[in-house]
């Protein structure tokens, strides 16, 4: 089969989940199928287009943030790829996009640029597309299980006298941007006592320097770069909270942790809940009270932590056998 991804593929740095995800996909389709890396952010140059019509795909699958100019890029990537025949998909992986589908003009311009599927990780989402009669599925973000699993006890000490993290410290870990609306507050009040607080954020997207500055005075510490061996700080780390309050779609971070087999706390979110049970170390959380109470009981009970069984149904491995499973359905129509 061949198959054209549309996706940020601008450099090596994996520090946003889009890019990641795409990232991630290529290259376990890779091993089966012949690819096209097309990169989104160079479109408006000539060089893609002239890539696509060349390489004639089978299918042509876009992965965004779901907005109206990415199913535009995909419709045009469908137009110049000079094979008829060709089916269009597009996966959407932010919030932004169940907004869109609220709002009647940008329904109608999507409708006009219909892709013969949409991959989704919201039911909500979901409704809403039947509704407008477009051809969708759920379908999770994966994780690099090989990448990020457990390690023992002699490893965890290695890597805190590597970045110079007290040996006898609880490490709570954060992986994610400084914005107003993630609730990182209350990792403030998670920092003290025998608790540390990590913060890696990268540079991606632009932060609030309030926030940062608000956790570094409480004495969290804050990494603000891009990370290459992000595997190590989930290692090194004893817990990992997700406070972010709004959300309907699988946080990448959230995975990765679980794939570490750390204790996770998190805020409820759509595909969470829905796909995730809660026990043996996984917590959802309603409020910045429970976190600090679910943080508290996993110190104190010693929870048998068993998060990695849950996330292994999705390693990248396994989400590429399923896509490949809609590809060809659509293929075979």
């Amino acid at each position: 089969m061949r198959i054209c991804i549309l996706g940020d593929f601008n450099d090596s740095n994996l520090n946003e989940g889009v890019k990641n995800v795409a990232n991630s996909i290529s290259r376990e389709l890779a091993c089966e199928h012949e690819i096209l890396e097309l990169n989104i952010m160079k479109a408006y140059t000539p060089q893609p287009w002239k890539q696509v019509g060349a390489f004639k795909p089978d299918v042509i699958h876009c992965f965004s943030c779901g907005t109206l100019k990415s199913f535009f890029l995909l419709r045009y990537a469908s137009f110049r790829s000079r094979n008829k025949n060709v089916k269009t998909v597009m996966s959407v992986a932010h919030p932004y996009f169940l907004g869109l589908l609220d709002n009647p003009i940008a329904q109608r311009m999507i409708s006009s640029v219909k892709p013969h599927l949409v991959f989704t990780q919201s039911p909500r989402a979901v409704e809403k597309l039947d509704e407008l009669r477009f051809n969708c599925a759920l379908l999770p973000n994966g994780v690099n299980v090989e990448r990020f699993a457990p390690v023992s006890d002699g490893v965890k000490s290695t890597l805190r006298a590597k970045y110079r993290i007290n040996e006898d410290s609880y490490v709570v870990l954060h992986v994610g941007h400084f914005r107003a609306n993630r609730n990182l507050k209350v990792l403030s009040e998670v920092q003290g006592d025998s608790n540390q607080v990590i913060v890696v954020a990268s540079t991606h997207h632009g932060n609030d320097p309030n926030i940062r500055n608000e956790l570094a005075t409480s004495g969290c510490k804050i990494w603000q770069r891009y990370c290459d061996h992000i595997e190590e700080v989930y290692a090194l780390s004893n817990c990992y909270v997700y406070p972010v309050i709004y959300g309907i779609f699988s946080p990448l971070s959230v995975l990765e942790a679980m794939s570490c087999n750390l204790p996770v706390i998190t805020t409820r979110h759509e595909w969470l809940t829905s796909m995730l049970k809660e026990g043996q170390g996984l917590r959802f959380a309603e409020s910045n009270r429970e976190i600090l109470k679910a943080i508290s009981d996993i110190k104190a009970d010693g929870d048998r932590i068993n998060t990695r069984e849950q996330v292994l149904p999705y390693s990248w491995k396994k989400v590429a056998q399923q896509l490949q499973t809609f590809y060809e359905k659509l293929l075979n129509t």
